[in-house]
């Protein structure tokens, strides 16, 4: 058995995600915590398990728990990398804000995701940028940060989903 992580591990993860994705939570989750309880601290693969944990709680409808979760992880991201611009970092940011924004605390969501909202891309993070402005009642940055998501969107698929979202945007303001 190697010294930093079972041998299982890997094949523990794997079969937490089957069951997850087969719809699964209990189980998926029994999987993640013991392949958690596996893994030391400080190792890289906890936060990457740590998240889809969190994932799964949160489609179990556990908010308060993926929280805590999704907290943990970007905390030990941030221990484990070279800060804000690091891909894991923006990545848990995103996940963790869209968690906060679906548990209706938008204000909360902007301040977790803000910190790694990269100035040149990718689109979905100042499109759900965009979201939590208008949860908030922040139209006019809404609208500014659509008009940003537009600019660097990489498809015409994005493109559409943005300006469908402008759109209504535009025609919600034109209705008050």
């Amino acid at each position: 058995m190697p010294s930093s992580m079972s041998e299982r591990n890997p094949d523990i993860v794997s079969e937490a995600l089957a069951l997850w994705q087969g719809g699964e939570l209990a189980a998926a989750e029994e999987k993640y915590r013991e392949a958690l309880s596996q893994i030391p601290d400080g190792h890289p693969a906890v936060p990457h398990v740590r998240g889809q944990l969190a994932c799964v709680l949160a489609a179990a409808g556990r908010n308060a728990e993926a929280r805590d979760e999704y907290s943990r992880t970007l905390s030990e991201e941030l221990a484990l990398c070279d800060g804000e611009n690091d891909a894991a970092v923006r990545a848990i940011r995103y996940l963790f804000s869209r968690h906060i924004l679906a548990m209706q605390e938008p204000v909360a969501a902007l301040d977790i995701l803000l910190p790694a909202r990269p100035r040149a891309g990718p689109w979905a993070f100042t499109f759900l940028e965009a979201e939590i402005h208008i949860a908030i009642g922040a139209r006019e940055a809404a609208e500014s940060a659509l008009q940003d998501a537009f600019a660097i969107a990489d498809s015409d698929e994005a493109r559409q989903r943005i300006q469908a979202k402008l759109t209504d945007l535009v025609n919600d303001r034109q209705d008050r």
